[in-house]
Order: structure tokens, then sequence, then C-alpha cells
């Protein structure tokens, strides 16, 4: 099984780290907003393909994640924008400086550009009360969600996560 950083899976197992985060706690964590059925696709279905907003959305906020935005992506926020949605464009933390500079430009700064890396660990953090044996436990869980979708839609299981001994306590 493979890590996060690596190729092939690597924007797919990012965005179903973002949407499983949602599932993967207790519903009273989850009771502050209403999300549509979260669809689980192979890591080769892009938003367009599926007639999504994004790759997925919570109330009014649309969320995009991806390890390489390019021009396709500012259009989508735009559009996503122009029909009243807030939106959320997630990057890997080495693309942060530039993915908000060109979101400034082509949104006026209407887009709210996270590292994928903080978002996650924030959520995570938070949905803890801060508690770190918390946070392990809800760290494994969200591995096992996310291992569990990824052998129901896809048929290179390598791209599950190998969870780590430490967790496994």
């Amino acid at each position: 099984m493979r890590g996060p950083d690596t190729g092939m899976g690597g924007q797919s197992l990012f965005t179903e780290i973002i949407k499983n985060w949602w599932e993967s706690f207790p519903p009273r964590s989850r009771s502050r907003g209403n999300i549509a059925e979260i669809r689980n696709s192979a890591a080769s279905a892009a938003d367009d393909q599926t007639d999504e907003q994004g790759d997925f959305q919570i109330n009014d906020c649309v969320f995009h994640v991806t390890v390489s935005p390019n021009r396709g992506h500012y259009d989508k926020c735009q559009h996503n924008l122009t029909n009243g949605l807030r939106v959320f464009l997630l990057v890997p933390d080495e693309m942060l400086a530039g993915a908000r500079q060109n979101a400034d430009l082509e949104t006026n700064g209407r887009v709210s550009v996270e590292s994928i890396e903080s978002f996650v660990s924030q959520n995570i953090e938070e949905l803890s009360d801060f508690a770190g044996d918390k946070v392990s436990q809800n760290i494994k869980l969200l591995l096992e969600k996310y291992n569990e979708r990824v052998a129901e839609v896809e048929t290179d299981l390598s791209l599950q996560i190998r969870i780590p001994a430490a967790l496994e306590r």
C-alpha cells in the first residue's frame, strides 16, 4: 500500500481524505451541517463527468480538492460563486501561495484557498476536542474509512493507506 504522497492516486487520496473526515466522526460532530450523500468515485472520475459542483458539498459550501490547480478549477470556482455558493479550494501546502494568488486574480478573493494538510489536521483536532488520544483514534478511524471506500470502487488497492502501528494501540 502506498502513502499519501504517491503519484497516480494522489488527488483521489486527498479528495477522499477530505470527504471522509466528515463521515468518519460521530453524528454529534456532524450535526452542524447538512451534507448530501458523499459519492464514492474512482480516482479517474472528474467533477464534469459526474455533473457535480465540486468534489463535495456541505450546505451552500462547495469544496474543490486538487494536487495541481489549473484554469479549469478557477473557472469552476467562479461558476460556483455565480450560483451563490461559498467555495473552498484545497491544495497541497507547496501549491498554496500560487493557488491563492491565482484565486485572488480570478475570483477577486472570494474563494477560500487552504492547504489540504492544514484543513485536515485542523478539522481532526477540532472534532477530537483537541485531545491527543482522541486525535489518534480519529486518524485511525479516518484511515480505516478511507481504505474501506477505496476497496469499494478501485481496482488498484495499492491506493489504500497502511495504518501505522502507533495507531493500532
